[in-house]
């Protein structure tokens, strides 16, 4: 296969540290709408030697962080945005939906909305 040359070459080893994920830790890189030191938490997902990741991968990836996020107890979110940026199999980028834009919400079963 070959892939084109936006891909991530790097082969660094993610980070395995206990607290690796804790944003006070870390100096803030961005500026929010108001000019403030941005204080979310930038997560990346890497396949191995900067291979493009199949979608079960990146599943797993989404379970680690949500393993990784537990660890910090009863913490919300305001959001989260995620971009993905699909590959055919010569490494073109493609659209997988022609609006290009998604909103999900998490699944409430009918047991949490009446408290059971």
């Amino acid at each position: 296969m070959r892939y084109n040359g936006k891909m991530d070459n790097s082969a660094k080893p993610p980070h395995s540290k206990p607290g690796a994920l804790t944003p006070a830790l870390r100096k803030p890189k961005g500026k929010d709408a108001a000019g403030k030191d941005s204080k979310s938490l930038k997560v990346k997902l890497r396949g191995r030697d900067g291979a493009p990741l199949r979608a079960g991968e990146l599943q797993q990836g989404f379970y680690e962080l949500g393993r990784k996020l537990a660890d910090f107890g009863d913490v919300r979110f305001k959001w989260a945005t995620i971009y993905l940026t699909a590959i055919d199999e010569n490494g073109q980028e493609i659209r997988l939906d022609k609006s290009g834009e998604w909103t999900l919400h998490p699944y409430v079963s009918a047991a949490d909305e009446s408290g059971l």
